[in-house]
């Protein structure tokens, strides 16, 4: 099966830099249908039994090194989707770039955990002007962050010192927020503005004990045009719990009553306030909730899924969040005004076991993009339009597409990987 991070949020943990899951519960475990027995998981081909991981829960760019597997390679290995080394399936190349920041590692010298995992560049988010963000390896091993503008000039930065920065949001007046990781356990957050000061902050109730073995300190993911910002903080016991940064400094915590983990996911405040993510309660099941700008907070679920999750807010306040039906299949969910609900599968997914839909991103007009499954198991990018016209498309040679952010041109940007396992950034846009 196919895992995705859906709009996750990184953080630096365990001694290293994974990623903290932004939507849904995410059971480890075969998920089993409501009301019904527990279901035997998928064969692998080598006898081994499939982990299956919902698509909710992968975490896009994990940054374990300790050497430990990604949980993409994990799912991988054993739940049938297949790394095929053959060609994807090209679109109209006048419409799909891709990329690579000058000075990202070369696969060559990628060690054999960065590969399929750091190897290379990441289109993390794009503004209304075309500018993209995100973040790459450098030949020095330590990963930078990137701006990328619409000509292609790059300008690489760090929030404190070489270690680690990951830019995730990407205002339209060119503010950036990200976490960075300075080597000590700790994360912290950052907002660098469009002249390139940067100024860093931790969650009040953020633990910042160095700890190697769970997650501490805060990531913010997400910011609006009024330079609010909102992610995850994590307590002394490494959970993670939402959190909303007002423009003058203070903090509120975003989360429904009864949470026991919650998250702001990336790019999950709008420029009204409103704001999006991810909880779980004490039954363990994943949902999702909107909060409004004055603080009333919603749920999110779908009737008899078994994980709902929220990976995007417009300023029109629509949602973007998918749900795992009763068969393991995920679909994408539209959440608009008077509490009208659209569900969409990509007509070219395949809707067996573990596969479906991921939507990722959602722009002011509507138009979505994200990635499917098909029925080989392959991994490809889509564009729906605000009428719900599919576009498929994949950069040419990529076995794994996925798109992450989208702008209200209807431009996407995000990354793909290549059969040696390295990692590309791409820009794609509607005909």
């Amino acid at each position: 099966m196919f895992t995705s991070h859906t709009r996750s949020l990184a953080a630096a943990i365990v001694g290293s830099l994974s990623l903290a899951a932004c939507a849904g519960s995410g059971s480890p475990t075969p998920v089993t249908p409501l009301g019904q027995p527990a279901q035997k998981a998928p064969e692998a081909a080598n006898g081994g039994r499939c982990k299956v991981l919902p698509i909710a829960d992968r975490p896009a760019v994990q940054r374990a090194q300790a050497g430990e597997r990604s949980s993409r390679d994990a799912s991988f290995a054993n739940c049938g989707i297949r790394l095929s080394h053959e060609g994807a399936r090209r679109p109209n190349t006048s419409s799909l770039q891709a990329f690579d920041v000058p000075g990202a590692i070369d696969e060559s010298n990628c060690s054999p955990y960065e590969v399929f995992n750091d190897c290379g560049t990441f289109g993390i988010t794009i503004n209304g002007s075309g500018t993209i963000a995100g973040y790459y390896l450098d030949t020095n091993d330590a990963i930078e962050a990137f701006i990328r503008t619409p000509d292609a000039t790059y300008t690489s930065f760090q929030a404190e010192n070489k270690w680690a920065t990951y830019a995730f949001d990407l205002a339209n007046g060119g503010a950036i927020a990200g976490q960075y990781y300075n080597g000590k356990g700790v994360v912290g957050g950052f907002i660098r503005q469009k002249n390139g000061s940067v100024s860093r902050y931790q969650a009040p109730w953020a633990s910042r004990i160095p700890d190697d073995s769970v997650g501490q300190g805060t990531s913010p993911g997400a910011i609006n045009a009024g330079g609010e910002t909102g992610g995850i903080y994590f307590d002394a016991q490494g959970v993670t719990h939402g959190y909303i940064r007002n423009r003058d400094g203070s903090f509120v915590k975003a989360a429904p009553d009864g949470a026991v983990t919650s998250s702001v996911c990336i790019a999950c405040l709008n420029n009204h306030g409103a704001s999006a993510g991810d909880y779980k309660g004490s039954d363990g099941v994943g949902r999702g909730f909107i909060r409004s700008a004055a603080g009333a907070v919603t749920s999110v679920t779908e009737r008899g899924a078994t994980d709902t999750g929220v990976t995007g807010i417009n300023n029109r306040d629509v949602v973007l969040g998918f749900y795992i039906d009763t068969n393991s299949v995920v679909w994408g969910l539209i959440l608009g005004k008077n509490h009208k609900r659209t569900s969409f599968q990509d007509p070219n997914a395949s809707e067996t076991y573990g596969n479906g839909t991921q939507p990722e991103a959602i722009n002011d007009a509507g138009a979505v993009t994200g990635f499917y499954a098909d029925a080989q198991g392959n991994v490809h990018g889509f564009y729906r339009s605000p009428s719900g016209q599919f576009s498929e498309f994949d950069p040419q040679g990529s076995i794994f597409t996925e798109p992450y952010a989208i702008n209200d041109s209807g431009t996407v940007t995000g990354y793909w990987y290549d059969a040696a396992g390295a990692t590309h950034g791409f820009v794609w846009a509607p005909n």
